[in-house]
């Protein structure tokens, strides 16, 4: 009996080492094609090619075979992308302080919306769309400030007593980095879950709780979302309209239900790929479904511009707040 044993491992581990020298093998074969190939397009195309950037477009070739959101950077690009996630949060452009309870404009900032819609310094600025009551948050990105300029914000917001509801505009911001979603969503929340991962190695799959303390006080909450709104801004609105938080508002998500890590390579530059997929407390995927709005409102007309007289969604969701 021990010898048939003895045999069959024999065979197993025979057969297992001619598949693996044989798979290798075919690696080798192809890694060499590579080469042949080109070496043929350097010395047979029609115009002279720049080889080093060929070799970077087959990187990147090879990434995106992957899916759409796995990709090569440059040290150029990489560069250039660790410079946007540090950005600073966007607003007015306008310096601006307190005097008799009012806002003063200290200074406009040169092509700014602020400057280009007249505001000049020594303005007072009393009421914005009629709604001094509202605390209107946009952001345009997670980058590794936006956590930190949104809670100044809300606190700030929240000195104000007048303050009975926020806004969190979400549309067109194609997301960023997940520690700055879950950060965000717990702002909101006083406890319960905010997003799970779940990736190859069974052993890396995460949980992310919030932790208890809302920073509004339960004050009205409403999300706005379009098509634009994806990644980190799905996991944000998704998170507060499971735990019935917040009424979104506007249109169905782009779909994004994917986690990228940035992985820094020997040349200095690095490669974005998809480590994990992300879940909703509910458990469902965001990925090719998106969040849909629990009240479903779509661009009004071709001169529809977000934050301006023409934007129905937001209007909507002010008239929604003030009953």
């Amino acid at each position: 009996m021990s010898k048939r044993l003895l045999v069959t491992a024999f065979i197993i581990n025979f057969f297992y080492f001619n598949f693996a020298f044989s798979s290798e093998n075919e690696i080798y074969k192809k890694i060499d094609l590579f080469g042949e190939v080109l070496e043929k397009i350097n010395k047979e195309y029609v115009d002279e090619i720049n080889q080093s950037e060929s070799m970077d477009s087959a990187i990147n070739g090879l990434l995106q075979s992957l899916d759409p959101y796995s990709s090569y950077m440059s040290p150029e690009i990489y560069n250039e992308m660790q410079t946007e996630t540090s950005g600073e949060f966007g607003g007015l452009g306008i310096e601006v302080s307190m005097e008799s309870g009012v806002v003063k404009v200290i200074s406009p900032i040169d092509d700014t919306p602020a400057s280009k819609a007249g505001i000049k310094a020594g303005d007072y600025i009393v009421k914005i769309n009629d709604t001094k009551n509202i605390g209107y948050i946009r952001l345009t990105s997670f980058n590794e400030n936006s956590g930190k300029q949104i809670e100044r914000e809300i606190n700030k917001l929240e000195k104000d007593k007048k303050v009975k509801a926020y806004i969190l505009d979400l549309r067109n911001n194609p997301g960023g980095l997940l520690s700055q979603a879950i950060r965000i969503s717990d702002f909101f929340l006083e406890d319960g879950e905010i997003v799970s991962t779940k990736s190859r190695k069974t052993s890396e799959n995460r949980k992310w709780f919030a932790k208890k303390g809302d920073l509004t006080n339960g004050k009205t909450l409403v999300v706005l979302i379009n098509y634009g709104s994806a990644s980190a801004s799905e996991i944000v609105a998704g998170a507060l309209k499971d735990h019935k938080r917040a009424i979104l508002i506007g249109e169905n998500s782009f779909g994004k239900g994917s986690v990228q890590s940035i992985i820094p390579l020997k040349n200095e530059g690095a490669i974005r790929i998809t480590v994990a997929k992300y879940y909703l407390p509910s458990g469902k995927s965001i990925s090719q479904v998106g969040v849909s709005p629990d009240i479903e409102v779509d661009e009004d007309s071709d001169d529809f511009l977000i934050k301006t007289e023409t934007d129905n969604q937001l209007n909507y969701a002010i008239k929604l707040i003030n009953g």
